[in-house]
């Protein structure tokens, strides 16, 4: 299995209403413009129900780990992390007693879009509950 690929990303979970807020803190704490990167994710569910894009028109490639894995800050919320973690499986899984990962779920009919956020091995997470 693939292992996740590792980033230099903080992910912060946060409640929907305080997201904006963590993106503009950033803004205003970092003197120059473009120092930090920023990036809100939404989730899969959010993302396909737009139809892959921001809304403004604006592809939005935040399908593929890279590019969250390229951000300095990756937001999101407590809704968006646990949809995408119970849509998809999660290979990187390894039980306690060390045995091969199973899942309880019954196996799929339909293709699962993987969420990116499972792929990748963040250097800091942060609750702000």
């Amino acid at each position: 299995a693939d292992r996740p690929l590792r980033t230099r990303a903080t992910l912060i979970v946060s409640p929907p209403a305080i997201v904006e807020q963590w993106a503009r803190e950033a803004r205003v704490h970092v003197e120059e413009e473009g120092r930090l990167k920023v990036v809100a994710y939404p989730g899969v569910r959010e993302l396909l129900s737009r139809g892959g894009s921001t809304g403004d028109g604006s592809a939005l490639p935040l399908f593929h780990p890279a590019a969250l894995a390229d951000a300095d800050v990756v937001l999101t919320t407590f809704d968006a992390l646990r949809t995408d973690l119970d849509r998809a499986d999660n290979p990187h899984a390894v039980p306690n007693d060390g045995a091969s990962p199973r899942s309880l779920r019954k196996r799929k009919r339909y293709r699962v879009l993987p969420s990116p956020l499972a792929s990748l091995h963040f250097w800091r997470i942060v609750l702000d509950v």
